[in-house]
């Protein structure tokens, strides 16, 4: 089951209501298995690696608006209760420029959230309430909510987030292209030292950027 279920944000039925996926043509983690692993200083240009390590957020990360934790994207989902019945009135989606890092150096991705449509992004957080924080009426109020004058709020809302938070290992697939890394500069202690270098990630030719929580099938050479 698990090799089909990746992220859109479509609200998944049962009890939970609370599962944002989409079932991909073809799971993106077999297509990234197939590509030969590599260090980021080892990585070649101008065809497909695959690289693990850490997230780091390069400039300023974003706050996942549920949880507060420090994250590179997350997409937020606002859900009215009725009754049995539930309906999604909203969706946010936001992602910053990050890099994955390891031991020899930092890939870097600049994605949009269409990158992430096949990625299995884990849920943060979920609450139901009918007391919203300043953040949730912000987000009601985006979506057209508003309390009652007399009676305040009287639907119960569903808040679900998802995000991929600093320092979550992850495997990355895409073409390199080599570059100098200017926040290495520190590590060349004398002339005869290579100056440091990142590899920017692009699409293959079966798309991408890729990205997914590391796995074992993903971990391998």
């Amino acid at each position: 089951m698990e090799n089909i279920i990746y992220l859109t944000i479509a609200l998944a039925a049962g009890a939970l209501g609370t599962a944002i996926y989409f079932v991909a043509p073809l799971p993106t983690w077999r297509y990234m298995r197939t590509i030969r692993r590599h260090r980021v200083a080892d990585g070649p240009e101008g065809q497909p690696v695959r690289i693990v390590g850490a997230i780091a957020p390069i400039g300023a990360p974003l706050i996942a608006p549920l949880s507060g934790t420090p994250c590179v994207y997350y997409a937020a989902q606002l859900i009215q209760w009725r009754g049995k019945g539930s309906k999604i009135l909203r969706r946010e989606f936001h992602v910053v420029p990050f890099a994955v890092v390891d031991e020899s150096g930092r890939a870097l991705l600049d994605l949009t959230v269409e990158h992430f449509r096949y990625t299995a992004v884990p849920r943060t957080l979920y609450r139901v309430t009918s007391s919203p924080t300043p953040w949730e009426e912000a987000m009601l109020a985006r979506a057209g909510q508003e309390p009652s004058p007399t009676r305040g709020w009287t639907h119960s809302y569903q808040f679900v987030e998802q995000a991929l938070t600093i320092g979550t290992q992850v495997a990355v697939v895409g073409v390199g292209v080599r570059e100098p890394d200017p926040d290495a500069v520190g590590a060349v202690r004398g002339y005869r030292d290579v100056p440091p270098t990142r590899l920017r990630l692009g699409p293959t030719s079966r798309g991408g950027p890729y990205v997914h929580p590391v796995r074992p099938s993903l971990t391998g050479p």
